[in-house]
């Protein structure tokens, strides 16, 4: 009979030790209760193990002792610990809680009671918390158990059941939970390099990485929150530890799923400086979408070095969109260069010449962050100087704003001065002869000057040989060619030959000769 075994087997009549029987409570009494277990017997079991019994009820008792002419002492403490022996060992070894009932405060810790199983037990006061008293009735877990009778000995957990029941409320929480779920936790603890940990429902842990902090550059998780605050997150997946990983940035969704339409080729935006390298500048347009501008595009090779710094506000234009590599490419000079010309185009402005490149200077103007070019082509009407004999470096001069010119303004100067081949398409055509002053001999020629101040060229071949001048002389000429798109006159004296020619022939149709005259005047 297990624990049972060491009673007398003494009967009296049908009634031995360690029976188990069963009855009808027929009177409750101050102290005791009587059960008419049959056999015309009455049994009677301490009041302090039915408190709240009632007259008719029926109950199971086992047998503790059969005195000779007296009634039998059942127990239904003792009935019950029979038949919840194997249930307690089941809840100790599979960790289930049991309820108990706190009797009193020994040394050391407390004397339990097992409600429902009819054993007592200690609770270690390292076991317990602050709150647990006499009276209480908790629940707890088995840590150690010995039924033997002489040797019961049962040790419970408060601690290990609050843990127990976490770890269920835990399991619970993370299996109810769905991915993309929208949750929220406290915050209990945050790291700079990583990102933060959050509490959900008091029981399930949450972790917030530092990259599903925002779509844009701001990760340093400091800016978002503090250790006690509550945040609203989504969750984006679970972890096979047991926890949850979440996103504070997807509760906005992915701007990149607009930005086809919201930052076209060709459009003016602007945007914030966030990034510097030697590579060129990055600048965010909105929180996770960024443009990168390659140096070429956000400064001028004379400028010297990037002009921004982090946290400038730029404009640039949308030069390249690419949706697959989430990449955009902007520029900040074409944007300069468009509202330069929308101020000042067709204008004078004041610029430095900087540099000069082959056959065109490069100039800093004066009215604004923008760099300038002048090609030889436009520096004068009428003739092609060398850029460097034109102009010296550093020293500044008057422009007319022309255009633009690869990312430059397009500048003039000749454009500054009316276009004098205008007047000279008007006043004059093939065929006209003309006085002008000799400017300039060379090799093949000689360059003259019109009072308009375009120059025309007389090509040697085109003088008589009988006719000599200098530099300074004023010599008529006759115009052979006039080119409008080169830029270009050709003169003539040829018409002088025919003119010596057609006198001679008038000299000998009068029946005069030269030498006939210098014969009779000196009698030859």
């Amino acid at each position: 009979m297990g624990e049972f075994g060491s009673f007398e087997n003494l009967r009296v009549g049908n009634i031995s030790r360690g029976q188990v029987v069963e009855g009808k409570v027929v009177k409750v009494g101050e102290n005791s209760v009587f059960v008419d277990i049959g056999f015309k017997v009455e049994g009677v079991i301490p009041r302090e193990e039915l408190p709240e019994v009632e007259e008719g009820q029926s109950v199971k008792a086992v047998v503790l002792r059969v005195p000779r002419g007296d009634l039998p002492l059942l127990s239904y403490r003792e009935y019950v610990k029979r038949v919840k022996k194997d249930e307690l060992f089941k809840r100790a070894k599979n960790k289930k809680p049991v309820r108990v009932k706190v009797l009193r405060e020994l040394d050391g810790g407390f004397e339990v009671e097992l409600l429902n199983f009819g054993y007592k037990g200690f609770l270690p006061k390292e076991e317990a918390t602050k709150r647990v008293k006499k009276d209480d009735e908790i629940d707890v877990l088995i840590k150690s158990l010995n039924l033997k009778r002489g040797k019961e000995n049962i040790v419970v957990s408060y601690k290990e059941f609050l843990n127990w029941r976490e770890e269920r409320l835990r399991e619970r929480l993370f299996e109810r939970i769905k991915e993309g779920e929208v949750i929220k936790g406290r915050v209990i603890k945050i790291d700079k390099e990583k990102g933060i940990t959050l509490l959900v429902g008091k029981v399930l842990r949450a972790f917030l990485p530092k990259d599903e902090l925002s779509w844009g550059e701001r990760k340093n998780p400091y800016d978002y929150t503090e250790v006690g605050e509550t945040l609203r997150v989504k969750v984006i997946r679970k972890a096979r530890e047991g926890f949850l990983i979440v996103s504070l940035k997807r509760l906005k969704g992915d701007p990149w799923e607009s930005v086809k339409e919201k930052y076209p080729t060709g459009k003016v935006v602007e945007g914030k400086v966030i990034q510097l390298s030697q590579g060129g500048l990055l600048v965010e347009l909105e929180e996770g979408v960024n443009a990168f501008i390659p140096q070429r595009e956000a400064m001028w090779e004379e400028e010297g070095e990037i002009p921004y710094k982090r946290g400038d506000r730029v404009k640039l234009v949308i030069t390249s969109l690419d949706l697959e590599n989430r990449r955009i490419l902007g520029s900040i000079k074409r944007v300069l260069v468009s509202d330069f010309l929308k101020e000042y185009e067709d204008k004078k402005v004041r610029g430095e010449v900087v540099k000069f490149d082959k056959s065109k200077a490069i100039v800093k103007i004066k009215e604004g962050r923008v760099f300038g070019v002048v090609h030889r082509s436009d520096l004068t009407w009428t003739y092609n100087p060398r850029i460097e004999e034109f102009f010296e470096l550093g020293k500044e001069y008057e422009f007319k704003v022309l255009g633009a010119s690869e990312n430059f303004i397009k500048l003039g100067v000749k454009q500054l001065y009316p276009n004098p081949w205008e007047e000279i398409l008007k006043k004059y055509k093939v065929g006209d002869r003309v006085k002008l002053k000799v400017k300039e001999k060379k090799k093949i020629g000689a360059i003259l000057a019109f009072p308009e101040g375009v120059e025309g060229f007389l090509p040697f071949v085109e003088v008589p040989r009988s006719i000599r001048f200098s530099e300074g002389d004023e010599v008529e000429v006759e115009i052979t060619d006039i080119n409008e798109e080169e830029r270009k006159i050709l003169l003539s004296m040829k018409f002088k030959e025919q003119e010596v020619v057609k006198k001679q022939e008038e000299e000998e149709e009068s029946g005069f000769k030269l030498g006939d005259i210098f014969k009779k005047k000196w009698k030859f």
